[in-house]
């Protein structure tokens, strides 16, 4: 009787050992991470037209250019302290590869930090299954003046 008790006990052990040992895997687990990425930027008001350029590193190593939309930008509050604004980016990687999209987002000038949030429109090569990914962008700048400085962070999340 002992004999059977203790080989009831083994192979229920063994059952449930081999239930929860087998790993959890959906169809989710091929999807990519987050990129994340570095930018380091500048914009030289005085040359026409007026835009964003610089590099970007990590995930993603290349140039950046980020073109304002007038039309969709403005200021608020006093001073004005708060630019909201939205932007057309270009990234050409080392590689080649381009990568575009659109952002929007807010600056907040008495702290001097920018977020936005955006989409990939279009990519090409090796990142064209971002098309689609959003965008996550924030960082700091330099004060107003005819060329500016900034640097942050640029994510990129599946959709």
């Amino acid at each position: 009787m002992r004999t059977v008790l203790s080989a009831a006990l083994v192979v229920c052990m063994f059952a449930l050992m081999s239930v929860l040992s087998v790993p959890a895997v959906s169809a989710e687990d091929n999807e990519v991470g987050p990129l994340i990425c570095t930018i380091d930027i500048m914009i030289d008001k005085t040359v026409p037209p007026p835009h964003w350029v610089g590099t970007i590193d990590g995930d993603i190593v290349g140039t950046i250019e980020l073109w304002p939309i007038p039309e969709e930008s403005y200021n608020v509050g006093p001073g004005p302290n708060v630019r909201h604004y939205a932007e057309n980016f270009v990234i050409t990687t080392n590689a080649g590869d381009v990568i575009k999209g659109y952002e929007s987002g807010v600056w907040t000038f008495s702290t001097l930090k920018f977020r936005s949030h955006g989409m990939v429109t279009d990519a090409t090569g090796d990142f064209a299954y971002l098309v689609g990914y959003t965008t996550h962008q924030m960082g700091t700048t330099t004060a107003m003046a005819p060329k500016i400085w900034g640097e942050g962070t640029e994510m990129f999340t599946s959709p």
